[in-house]
Order: structure tokens, then sequence, then C-alpha cells
């Protein structure tokens, strides 16, 4: 005889209120039931939770891609994995200070989406949108502005789809705001475009 025992609702066959304070004697098939019922009320949560878990191994990880001389990272790469794919979904290239030089989203592992350049203090060397998928950042549908190391506007890139062709526009700018297209283009300020542009692909500036 167990004074006081507190009942589980797996003995309701036996005619005893679940959770109530009685003095029973407690026999092996009291026992036997009680523990099956503990084991159902703690297995079955575990279980679930496993299930959901289960359903739900995405996990991001970033990747190195290139290094610099001396196992520096150059560029890496965020990729989605699950248990059957690993897709990229967004990929840096940093200078060597480690400082981020470029930036791009992907889907389907296109570029598309966002996209952004830094010079090497920081600032935004440029931005822009791919709006269409594709496997070539410099011929793909969307635009994007450039920065003159200074913060001022250098030029804008517009390409669209025309049918089955593709239509670029340019407009130029020189440091004190005044806009040109290919036309009207002056020299040295193309020249200083070109030069900008060749020291930031060189990581000098």
């Amino acid at each position: 005889m167990l004074p006081f025992n507190k009942i589980n609702r797996a003995f309701k066959g036996v005619g005893i209120w679940a959770n109530t304070y009685i003095c029973i004697p407690l026999t092996r098939s009291h026992i036997i039931r009680y523990l099956i019922y503990m084991n159902r009320t703690l297995i079955l949560p575990a279980l679930l939770i496993i299930l959901l878990l289960s359903g739900c191994t995405r996990i991001e990880r970033e990747e190195i891609i290139s290094t610099y001389p001396g196992c520096q990272k150059k560029v890496t790469a965020i990729f989605l994995i699950n248990d059957t794919e690993k897709t990229k979904i967004k990929s840096f290239e940093f200078y060597k200070t480690g400082m981020k030089k470029r930036e791009y989203n992907y889907k389907d592992d296109h570029y598309y989406g966002d996209w952004t350049y830094w010079y090497k203090d920081g600032t935004v060397a440029a931005k822009g949108l791919f709006n269409e998928k594709t496997k070539e950042p410099f011929k793909g549908i969307g635009k994007g502005t450039y920065y003159w190391p200074e913060g001022k506007k250098m030029m804008t890139i517009t390409i669209k789809k025309k049918k089955e062709t593709k239509e670029s526009s340019i407009v130029y700018y020189d440091k004190s705001g005044n806009s040109y297209f290919n036309e009207n283009l002056p020299t040295d300020l193309r020249d200083n475009i070109h030069l900008t542009l060749s020291m930031w692909d060189r990581g000098e500036i």
C-alpha cells in the first residue's frame, strides 16, 4: 500500500480519476501502463521536433573560392545547401586589406538582383540591379551607376531588352556634374573615366 500517489490518466481504465491524490495498492499492470503513457508523452513530441527539423535542413555556408598569396581570402561565396543541392546565392571579392570590393547576388546560379562595388577606402564605386538572370555581369539586363572616388556620379548605364536584341544607353558625368553622351564626350573625360576604372579594377584605389 502506497499512500497519496498521484495517479496519471493512464489509470482511467480502472475507474480512477486522473491527477488526484488517493491511497491505492499499485499493481504491476498499473506500473506498466503508467510507464507506457509517460514514454508516449515524451517520445511523440521528440519525434515531431525531429520530423520538423528534417524537413528544414537548409543551411547557408560561406566558402573561400580563391586567395591572395599568403592565403588571405580574395573571393568567397555563400551557398544555400540542402540534402540534394548546393546553390550559390551571393559572392564577394575583397581587397588585400580585407575590405569588400565587389558583391553580387544570384538566382539559380546566375547573376540577379542587387550588386555593389567599393573603392579601397570603403566608399561606393558603383551599384546597380540585374532585372533578369545572366551569366555575364557586364552584359546583363538592368542598370548601374558608377561614382568618382570623391562620391560624385561618374556614369550611368542602362541595358534594356528590345525584342531579340539588347539596347544600351550610357550617360557620362564630369566632376562638376555636367552630363555627356558618346557623341559629345570630351576626350580628356573619357580618358579619366577609363583610368579610374582601370585603377579600381587593379585594386589601386
